[in-house]
C-alpha cells in the first residue's frame, strides 16, 4: 500500500463526514428568537429568549417606593438602530402609559409609581406591556412582552 492509497482512503471518509455534518438537516437548523431583559430597580427579573409564553411580574403594592422603576430591553432578529422604540403599558381599555427609547435593544424605563396611580384611580390590578418600533412601515408590529400584576 502506497501513501497515495491511504490518502485517498482517508480523504473519502473525511469527505463523507463533512457531507454528513453540513448536509444533515438537524445539524444547523436555526431559527431566530427574540431576546428580552427586564429589571426592577436594576435587579434582573427576566433574562433570556422570548418565546410565545408571557411572564407576569408581580409587584407587592406595600413595597413600592417613589423612585421604583422597571427597565426593559428587547431585541429581535431584524434590528433598527434609529427607530423610535416604544413600551406601551395598557390596561383593560387601552394605553395608559408609554415610555420611549431609540433603536432596537435600547433600555426603556418607566415608573412603577405611575402604575400604582392607575391601580388606585381606575381600580386595575393587571397591566400588559407591549413593545413597538415606529417608522418601520409594514414591518411594525406590537409584541406582547409581559404582564404586570399589582397586589
Amino acid at each position: 500500500m502506497g501513501g497515495g492509497f491511504l490518502y485517498i482512503y482517508y480523504m473519502r471518509y473525511l469527505l463523507l463526514l463533512i457531507v454528513f455534518i453540513v448536509g444533515n438537516p438537524f445539524s444547523g437548523k436555526c431559527d431566530t428568537v427574540d431576546y428580552l431583559q427586564a429589571k426592577y430597580n436594576g435587579k434582573d427579573l427576566k433574562i433570556g429568549l422570548q418565546y410565545n409564553s408571557v411572564d407576569t411580574i408581580i409587584i407587592p403594592f406595600k413595597r413600592v417606593k417613589a423612585n421604583d422603576s422597571i427597565s426593559i430591553r428587547y431585541m429581535r432578529d431584524t434590528p433598527c438602530n434609529d427607530c423610535l422604540t416604544i413600551l406601551s403599558i395598557e390596561g383593560d381599555y387601552g394605553g395608559i402609559l408609554a415610555a420611549t427609547g431609540n433603536g432596537t435593544g435600547d433600555w426603556i424605563t418607566f415608573s412603577v409609581k405611575e402604575l400604582v396611580k392607575f391601580h388606585f384611580a381606575e381600580n386595575r390590578d393587571r397591566f400588559v406591556v407591549y413593545y413597538l418600533e415606529a417608522g418601520r412601515g409594514a414591518n411594525t408590529h406590537k409584541v406582547l412582552i409581559c404582564s404586570i400584576l399589582i397586589e
